[in-house]
């Protein structure tokens, strides 16, 4: 007797309301850390005051008729320069024809450039400013923080909070603030040092816990950045890592970046006509009948003040 084979009764087709795509679609980390100043220029100045002259004793008794005592402030200036960074990718148009529903090139395309903008934000982030060379303080670790034992994170991060509090005097305009990977959160949750500090506290979400931890750490905010990438050429075996690792940083970050605002460092991203410093846009490329989504983002990640950070290199192991 014939049977209908299952290849006979269902001829597969992709899937119209689901696909796969690994996607990190979070914002550039480094932000929370260099805050973003949007700027109309590509390249510019901005001024600098003298710190030292500032904070001189310079205030004198005065007796009737004397003269005045009178102070002068140093001023400089630094510069900025916001590179553009920029990737495209190309839809053939037989690629756009061809396309099922769930596959939405379009759509999928611009997401990655914009994923990509944001990662090559943080590694570069991470390749000035997340280093032994990068210029900040050096924080003092004598156990790593990942000795759940012996392992001191409070009073190492406490510290280093201090001598950022102390170079910015009596201001508080300022959130201190920490920037580490997940083998850092890891380390910090394991030890005895915040566990006897954290035992009464319940958390029930991530953003919780690094709230609390934050607190126990004498930092206004804990940022963990998840973000990965992999290191591997194209049509090599993939092989992923992350991007903020197991160093720790702990930086002054001003509540509203302005005039007269010291911070550990800047994000000078610039507005290209009006169209904002990271924007998408699509062209015709008629010679190869394809269209071409095109993703830039202007910015300059500059550091401007030394001494409101203080640098861990590698505190866990």
């Amino acid at each position: 007797m014939p049977v209908p084979t299952l290849s006979q009764v269902h001829i597969q087709s992709a899937l119209t309301d689901l696909s796969i795509a690994y996607r990190q679609d979070a914002p550039a980390i480094s932000d929370l850390v260099f805050p973003r100043v949007m700027v109309n220029k590509q390249s510019n100045k901005y001024f600098i005051w003298s710190k030292g002259d500032m904070w001189r004793r310079s205030a004198k008794k005065r007796a009737p008729s004397a003269d005045f005592a009178r102070i002068g402030i140093g001023l400089s200036t630094g510069n900025y320069s916001a590179d553009q960074y920029a990737l495209e990718y190309l839809i053939a148009d037989e690629i756009r024809a061809n396309s099922d529903a769930a596959v939405d090139i379009e759509m999928t395309s611009t997401m990655t450039l914009v994923d990509q903008l944001n990662l090559e934000k943080d590694l570069t982030f991470a390749a000035d400013f997340f280093t032994s060379s990068s210029g900040w303080g050096s924080g003092t670790v004598s156990t790593a923080w990942d000795n759940v034992a012996s392992g001191t994170p409070v009073t190492n991060i406490t510290a280093a909070v201090t001598t950022i509090r102390t170079a910015l005097g009596a201001s508080n305009q300022h959130d201190i603030v920490g920037l580490g990977g997940i083998k850092v959160r890891n380390a910090l949750l394991t030890s005895d040092q915040v566990r006897d500090r954290t035992k009464y506290v319940t958390a029930q979400t991530q953003n919780a816990i690094e709230q609390s931890l934050a607190g126990v750490l004498g930092l206004d905010k804990l940022v963990i950045s998840n973000r990965s990438y992999n290191t591997k050429k194209e049509g090599v075996t993939a092989s992923y890592s992350a991007v903020f690792d197991n160093d720790f940083l702990v930086v002054a970050v001003p509540r509203a970046p302005g005039l007269n605002t010291p911070a550990a460092g800047y994000t000078f991203a610039w507005d290209e006509n009006g169209r904002g410093d990271m924007y998408v846009e699509m062209y015709r490329d008629e010679l190869r009948k394809s269209d071409v989504v095109r993703a830039l983002c202007y910015y300059d990640q500059k550091q401007t003040g030394t001494d409101l950070g203080v640098f861990f290199n590698n505190p866990v192991t």
